[in-house]
């Protein structure tokens, strides 16, 4: 019986593995909903061995009572059905004169010990296998609990076959256990064997039906079972032993008695008939019998599908979990790289301050960092509150000469290339030095202030430039060994690039006021490094680039400017007399007002400065203005 489950389990496995079927790949992460669901086999389960494997594990581990009690009911009737007998034949003066005579029962003691031995023969398989069940089910010994159905299929499988086979042993043996078939006789007569074999074959159906096995193993057992019982039926029995009970028809029982009460036995007169009658009546019990078998087959399939739609349900809803789970985790990261992107896109556009301020204001209106037009509502007064006034702000400008003529002539992604060039460069030198803040481009004038103070650092970590002036070396000589990408000594044999190590290089800040003369020095600098730069870079047109550069030093007022699209802003004269310093400015020069000449001299002595004289000014009359001439000891 249990051969057909141990040989798909072990040897046809490969050959019915027909599928992987994983349940997190089969289900939408977005709607949840199931894409395919794992395929199956009419009788042997899933095609994928590996989850058939793992649903007869679950199954077992979930039927350890059911299993349970099935053995224990038949196990019950066997014990109960061997006691009676053993009673019987130990005491036949229980049964009387009727027992010893049909029966043939006696207190032989060989015939009583061979009739135990065979009755433990044939009960020994159902006890070991519930035994073996017992470890499989309740200990750790096994962790695979679907071996109690191989164990349960195959104590049963020999079960049977042992009482098929022992029906046999009658024919050539008379002894005490072959009588006790007879012991159904005293209430069904001669045909007593077909209840017996009934009872057996009902035990089973019921124990198949209690345990709840899976449905191939459910159908093996039954069909077989069934087969069994026919076999008992019509070859061992025999169709000619069905005849019918003498005693069942009298004239007693028709009302015809004789005066001296005997009784006229119907069947002796007519004994074709009640022959016939017998055998069409055992025919009827064999269809009753298939018709049951077929009855409990389907009840298993029934059950067997409701089973396996729980354990597939079962491990979609885990399936389920996990993805929401991995899900909302996806989605905390993606919000927290938005957040992020978001953090360092205004950090990037934004001073640190003003920064700080625009991301608490974020936080304190939304919890998502989505990019929407909603998200930045909150910028509408932020110009208001982070407008802040600052002294002694260096402002520098450049413009690169000839560009309107150059534009002019060449397309527009050329010229496009060419200030993405200049620019990128211009920005590595601004990040060199952290008293520096680029304001803004406007087409080919690129702005950048020094001595802001915003973007120094609040936490009491020193910042990059104060590193620098710890060890003695400016932001400008590092950047030559840093980024020689831009600037190579090599290139500029010419230059004495021990102007940028003097020892006048003072702290960028003077207790919790920003050192007015270092940002004027660190503007000079960073013009400087732009001159040098842009000699090295040639126009869409073919003509080298060249720049003006004018600074001017005063007193500003930043803010925020603006809810869409906002920007960084600087008001003050300071910016315009810085604006027409670089326009009054000649090609490749450096030109300051005299208030920065004042401030520069006063700590850098060391930096030579032409006087230009008096230079008329837009706006503001005729100015005093100094250009850039080098340094002493060049």
């Amino acid at each position: 019986m249990a051969f057909l489950g141990l040989v798909v389990h072990f040897a046809c496995r490969k050959c019915l593995h027909q599928e992987d079927y994983d349940f997190a790949s089969n289900i939408d992460k977005a709607s949840g909903k199931v894409i395919a669901y794992p395929k199956r086999y009419f009788i042997m389960g899933f095609k994928d061995r590996n989850l058939e494997r793992l649903y007869l594990n679950d199954v077992a581990s979930h039927s350890k009572a059911r299993l349970s009690l099935a053995y224990a009911s038949v196990l019950l009737v066997f014990i109960v059905g061997n006691v009676l007998w053993a009673t019987l034949s130990l005491h036949p003066q229980i049964g009387g004169i009727a027992t010893e005579r049909v029966l043939g029962l006696s207190n032989s003691g060989p015939s009583i010990a061979s009739g135990v031995a065979m009755t433990i023969l044939a009960g020994a398989p159902l006890i070991i296998g519930a035994i073996s069940c017992i470890i499989i089910m309740f200990t750790n010994a096994v962790k695979d609990k679907s071996y109690a159905y191989h164990v349960t299929q195959l104590s049963f499988g020999c079960t049977l076959l042992l009482n098929l086979l022992l029906p046999l042993w009658h024919e050539f043996r008379s002894d005490a256990f072959a009588r006790q078939s007879k012991l159904f006789d005293f209430l069904f007569g001669v045909n007593g064997w077909m209840i017996s074999t009934l009872l057996y074959y009902l035990m089973y159906a019921f124990f198949v039906l209690v345990s709840s096995l899976p449905f191939h193993y459910a159908l093996e057992g039954l069909t077989l079972g069934f087969i069994f019982y026919v076999i008992f039926f019509v070859v061992i029995k025999g169709w000619d032993t069905i005849d019918a009970s003498v005693y069942v028809f009298s004239a007693a029982a028709s009302g015809n008695a004789t005066e001296n009460n005997e009784t006229d036995i119907f069947c002796e007169k007519h004994p074709t008939d009640c022959t016939y009658t017998a055998r069409m009546l055992s025919i009827g019990l064999l269809a009753f019998v298939f018709i049951l078998t077929e009855a409990a087959i389907i009840l298993t399939k029934l059950t067997d599908n409701s089973s396996r739609g729980i354990f597939i349900n079962i491990y979609i809803i885990r399936a389920q979990q996990r993805n929401l789970i991995v899900s909302s985790r996806d989605r905390e990261k993606l919000l927290l790289i938005q957040k992020n992107n978001q953090e360092n896109l205004i950090n990037s556009i934004f001073p640190k301050k003003i920064a700080a301020t625009l991301i608490d204001s974020m936080s304190d209106r939304t919890d998502s960092f989505a990019c929407s037009n909603s998200n930045f509502s909150f910028m509408k007064n932020i110009g208001r509150s982070a407008s802040e006034q600052h002294q002694g702000v260096t402002i520098l400008f450049t413009d690169i000469v000839e560009f309107t003529s150059m534009s002019q002539t060449c397309q527009p992604y050329e010229v496009m290339r060419f200030l993405d060039e200049v620019f990128v460069r211009f920005d590595s030198f601004v990040e060199d030095d952290s008293s520096l803040w680029k304001v803004e481009t406007i087409g080919d004038s690129f702005m950048v202030a020094a001595g802001l103070g915003v973007c120094e650092d609040e936490s009491g970590v020193t910042s990059k430039s104060e590193r620098n002036r710890d060890n003695e070396k400016p932001p400008f000589s590092q950047s030559f060994g840093a980024r020689r990408m831009y600037l190579k000594r090599d290139e500029f044999p010419d230059v004495d690039f021990s102007i940028f190590k003097t020892r006048n290089y003072h702290s960028a800040k003077t207790g919790s006021t920003i050192d007015k003369y270092y940002s004027a020095y660190a503007a000079v600098v960073f013009g400087i490094k732009c001159l040098m730069a842009c000699s090295k870079v040639t126009m869409p047109n073919g003509r080298p680039c060249e720049i003006r550069v004018g600074l001017h030093t005063g007193p500003v007022c930043s803010g925020v400017v603006g809810s869409r699209m906002p920007r960084y802003c600087l008001f003050g004269d300071t910016v315009n007399t810085a604006s027409r310093m670089e326009s009054t400015s000649k090609t490749g020069r450096i030109q300051i007002s005299k208030c920065t000449h004042d401030l520069l001299c006063s700590k850098f002595p060391r930096l030579i400065w032409e006087h230009r004289g008096s230079v008329a000014v837009k706006g503001k009359g005729r100015m005093e203005t100094y250009l850039y001439k080098g340094q002493y000891g060049d």
